[in-house]
């Protein structure tokens, strides 16, 4: 469960940052849909069927800042939703308080 959980979050948080180039599995059909307008919080659908076994990105906006590089520290929204019930568990948006942190600590998904 904490593994797809975490996966979610990744999936979520790339999402929203579109930043740099991305490995993007082919196997898409069953990826929770994300809309959104800049600076507000998204919209997520529930996913279906069973959970990639790769890390799947998609741009959702694309930015026109600098990339992102190893060394640089991000501030981002997220959503964590549980792809076995489909039900948000932790939002940032909720919150109101972004997440901050370099991406020298983050585990490739």
């Amino acid at each position: 469960m904490k593994k797809k959980l975490l996966a979610v979050l990744a999936v979520s948080a790339l999402l929203l940052t579109g930043c740099g180039d991305k490995k993007v599995s082919a196997a898409t059909d069953n990826l929770p849909t994300v809309t959104t307008n800049q600076g507000e919080a998204p919209t997520i659908g529930a996913p279906t069927g069973n959970p990639p076994t790769t890390l799947v990105t998609k741009d959702i906006i694309v930015g026109s800042g600098a990339e992102a590089l190893p060394t640089s520290t991000m501030t981002v929204h997220y959503t964590l939703m549980a792809w076995s019930t489909g039900k948000v568990v932790e939002s940032s948006w909720t919150s109101g308080s972004p997440a901050t942190f370099p991406l020298a600590n983050v585990i490739v998904g």
